[in-house]
């Protein structure tokens, strides 16, 4: 077991890739593979390494409407981003037993835990600009515009959309307490 501990306190950069449980939602996560955001969007010329940190989907997000919650319930699917390379993470740990979407048990966890274990799966790459992610994923590179929220940043696709993306947005937050992967 490895103790990471997450070094960046500002909100920003979550990328999204992973294989949920089937549908087109999971291509899309797979398509996402690497989506980030600025801890800080006043930086002119953010470094990959100010994307660093581990970052979650708001639960309560809409398709296209931030969470009610402020951002205060994340989902169990995450990403781990260090320079220009991104990790699907699954948290592990969760006690929530029917505060999740659909009253799922332990698919979701407060934001404020203050400390999680994670299981390391796929890895890919991210591309960032100054208010861009781009992901390559299936021969096209798909571009997200990101806006800061209060707690937790906005991906939105660019009308211009690859194949395999969507029109859904993005909500996500970077984590704060401790994390052990196993």
């Amino acid at each position: 077991m490895i103790n990471l501990l997450n070094k960046y306190n500002g909100f920003g950069v979550l990328p999204l890739v992973a294989w949920p449980r089937g549908s087109l939602f999971t291509l899309l996560f797979i398509g996402l593979m690497g989506i980030a955001a600025t801890p800080s969007l006043a930086n002119d010329r953010p470094t990959s390494d100010q994307w660093d940190g581990l970052w979650f989907e708001c639960e309560f997000a809409g398709k296209q409407a931030p969470p009610a919650d402020g951002c205060a319930m994340l989902d169990d699917d995450g990403f781990l981003f260090d320079g220009n390379r991104v990790t699907y993470m699954k948290m592990l740990n969760s006690p929530e037993t029917n505060a999740c979407k659909k009253q799922r048990a332990g698919q979701c966890f407060q934001a404020s835990m203050p400390q999680i274990t994670v299981k390391e799966e796929r890895k890919g790459k991210a591309e960032f600009t100054d208010t861009t992610i781009g992901l390559k994923f299936l021969g096209c590179t798909q571009i997200f515009h990101i806006t800061a929220m209060d707690n937790f940043i906005e991906a939105k696709p660019d009308q211009d959309r690859c194949f395999w993306a969507g029109k859904k947005h993005f909500y996500l937050r970077q984590y704060q307490g401790d994390v052990e992967v196993q």
